[in-house]
């Protein structure tokens, strides 16, 4: 029945996307292409014909008085990364001797994720406020870091990553550089979502990095598939092979870039606001499932939200997650029994081995999160050797991406988010909620 399945899914698709050339792209029937331009200046946005343009990571920042850098960085396989700072603020200037964080972003997301709201709002600009020298990751593959040594974003080999190599490379090298610039030995990591996962790869193949490492601050963190899976995680799950078989076909790896037609389409569908139907569809626009609770919605935010979510990722990332949903495993991605052998020196992928994350661990999750569920949250919690706190958000509705987007979380979740960092940094902080 399943082999079935997956032939008629195949079959389906060709027939959607079948034209008489045999030069056919999937990318030329997919309206979510890489073509937004972001600029550093109000003053420069236009969104004229085909152009559409938003601000970066810096104009973001310093629109609100803020200071920012942007640094580049080089991984061991050849991508340039472009990583984000937010040395300092109004309140609390730029010096070498604040506590470095971290923070790296989800699937789908950039270091813009976390400084759309604005100060009061973001947490990190709460971080900044607090007196922490911030930084912020971008994984391959995402808005910014889309250049490698090499290798061009229209070849097949740029796209052959998912977390593992975001993990292994991409986070290795961001958390050196930071350290060789500020010259502090330790960083606090905060891994929202995918940023979790990632780092769970890199200090299980190389432990040494829990060195480096003073706290790490799990948001809404993915590792464990175990429970039921809802409707359209499991048509995904399921149609894995399938989806992996049409892009090897039309030689599409990348999927949802920062686009101008989730720009554009967030412009027309959040435009009416004042009604529960308005808010709704704007909401499961970006949730991308129907929402029946608004309350805690920011909506004001959402069409700015949309600008930059989704930023884009390969396929194999998306892929590797299904994988794992399949397993019920956190385990490296499966190439198949011939390319395992060459890569793992074994037929089958190993599972993570997650007794070497040693690091203190804080872990927030909220009880609505239908991609990290208490359940799986609680496996998670049995894995690592040294979880020093284990925190599910007050509120029975909160769910993946009210972590970044909701208007409780500043205080629902950040106060204690900042409470932890300052007890392992030797900083206070002071509730103001």
């Amino acid at each position: 029945m399943k082999s079935y399945l997956h032939k008629l899914v195949v079959v389906v698709l060709h027939l959607i996307l079948f034209q008489p050339s045999i030069c056919i792209r999937l990318s030329d029937f997919i309206p979510v292409k890489h073509d937004v331009t972001k600029v550093r200046y109000e003053s420069q946005l236009r969104n004229v014909g085909d152009q559409y343009t938003v601000l970066d990571f810096i104009g973001l920042v310093q629109r609100h008085g803020y200071p920012a850098e942007e640094h580049y960085v080089m991984t061991h396989d050849g991508y340039i990364l472009v990583m984000h700072r937010i040395p300092g603020s109004p309140s609390n200037p730029k010096s070498f001797e604040k506590p470095i964080v971290f923070l790296q972003h989800g699937l789908f997301l950039s270091s813009d994720t976390f400084v759309l709201l604005g100060p009061g709002k973001d947490l990190a600009f709460l971080l900044a406020d607090a007196g922490y020298d911030v930084w912020f990751g971008n994984a391959r593959g995402n808005t910014y870091s889309r250049y490698h040594a090499s290798l061009s974003t229209e070849e097949k080999e740029f796209w052959q990553f998912s977390y593992h190599e975001i993990g292994l490379f991409d986070l290795s090298a961001s958390i050196d550089y930071v350290l060789s610039t500020t010259g502090q030995p330790k960083l606090v990591f905060i891994g929202y979502s995918m940023g979790a996962s990632e780092i769970f790869v890199l200090l299980s193949i190389l432990p040494e990095y829990n060195r480096k490492i003073t706290l790490i601050v799990c948001l809404a963190p993915i590792a464990f598939w175990r429970n039921r899976l809802p409707i359209g995680l499991q048509f995904l799950a399921n149609n894995a092979d399938a989806m992996e078989d049409l892009t090897n076909q039309y030689d599409y790896y990348e999927i949802l870039p920062q686009s101008s037609y989730f720009a554009r389409l967030s412009d027309n569908l959040c435009r009416n606001q004042n009604t529960r139907g308005g808010q709704l569809t704007c909401a499961s626009l970006l949730y991308l499932t129907p929402i029946a609770d608004v309350t805690r919605f920011n909506m004001t935010a959402y069409p700015t939200v949309l600008k930059y979510f989704p930023a884009g990722t390969s396929i194999q990332a998306v892929l590797h997650y299904t994988q794992n949903m399949v397993s019920g495993r956190f385990q490296a991605y499966d190439h198949g029994p011939l390319l395992n052998y060459e890569k793992y020196s074994r037929k089958t992928p190993p599972s993570y081995n997650l007794k070497q994350v040693t690091a203190p661990v804080a872990i927030f999750y909220g009880n609505n999160d239908y991609f990290t569920t208490p359940k799986n949250c609680e496996i998670l919690r049995g894995a690592l050797p040294n979880v020093v706190l284990f925190k599910k958000i007050p509120h029975d509705r909160f769910n993946h991406l009210d972590v970044l987007w909701a208007v409780d979380s500043k205080k629902l979740l950040y106060p204690d988010v900042l409470s932890i960092i300052g007890r392992y940094t030797n900083k206070y902080y002071r509730r103001h909620y």
